[in-house]
């Protein structure tokens, strides 16, 4: 279940992970912060067109909302390919350019650091937010077609078991508001690439329109229980970004901006 916070800043939450006190978890919204004309609101992506000071100054809000280190604030630089980051304590001892190379053409990010925040961007995307309670292991995915095609959440899961220990049935995963199959029209480039790894799944691919379309967040769920996590532990957020365009940036509509979702870890 999402759930809903007004205030300064609003934001979502989700039922599966708010239970862990220990757990910082947010998805932000399109409202507050300081971005202005197409990007109105709090639009955290710099890779749109937007001033960075502007971005920077939401970024900085997001953190200081959620008692985070700017600093530690981390966003891969999201690209639809299928690259994992591990975000080791010896990525803080680099100097800003060392991590941002470490971070380019990355769009999912694991640690097990406490107190370090990975972020996903979205707009209409599926940013996949894992938390392993027991090794103490966070992950944050970005899947759009491209990405959930070539399984990233897939070499998420694996990152987090290769590096950390990490026993998929003891995994969460929360698959975040993006754009629901009733919206999302794809052509038949596209489809065929899904057919290539779903084959007709009809959950998936869903040809009872004049084109087709694609249900993204069921094409993840699929991969992270061909993962070894249990249906039990994942939680599909019901959320359309291209229908709540009023409270999601959703590229589709045409928007700019970019809200993120974050999870980290507390001491």
């Amino acid at each position: 279940m999402i759930n809903f916070h007004e205030g300064s800043l609003p934001y979502y939450t989700y039922t599966s992970l708010a239970k862990f006190k220990n757990l910082t978890h947010f998805t932000t919204t399109r409202h507050g912060g300081h971005s202005q004309g197409d990007f109105g609101g709090l639009n955290v992506s710099f890779e749109v067109g937007e001033a960075p000071d502007a971005v920077a100054q939401n970024r900085n809000q997001i953190a200081a909302f959620f008692d985070i280190d700017p600093e530690r604030l981390l966003f891969g630089q999201q690209i639809h390919e299928s690259n994992i980051s591990v975000i080791g304590r010896e990525f803080f001892d680099q100097t800003p350019r060392q991590q941002q190379k470490q971070l380019a053409g990355t769009d999912g990010l694991v640690t097990n650091l406490r107190e370090v925040c990975l972020c996903v961007l979205s707009a209409d995307c599926a940013g996949i937010l894992l938390f392993d309670p027991e090794k103490g292991v966070v992950a944050a995915v970005h899947a759009g077609w491209r990405g959930t095609v070539k399984k990233i959440v897939v070499n998420a899961v694996d990152s987090m078991q290769r590096e950390f220990g990490s026993e998929p049935a003891e995994i969460l995963a929360t698959i975040c508001p993006c754009i629901g199959v009733t919206s999302y029209e794809v052509g038949e480039a596209v489809a065929t690439e899904f057919v290539k790894v779903f084959g007709e799944n009809g959950a998936i691919i869903d040809r009872n329109y004049p084109k087709v379309h694609v249900n993204i967040s069921a094409a993840n769920n699929q991969l992270l229980i061909e993962s070894g996590l249990l249906p039990a532990h994942i939680a599909m957020s019901e959320t359309c970004t291209f229908e709540n365009n009023t409270q999601f940036y959703s590229a589709r509509r045409g928007d700019k901006g970019r809200f993120c979702s974050g999870i980290m870890m507390r001491d």
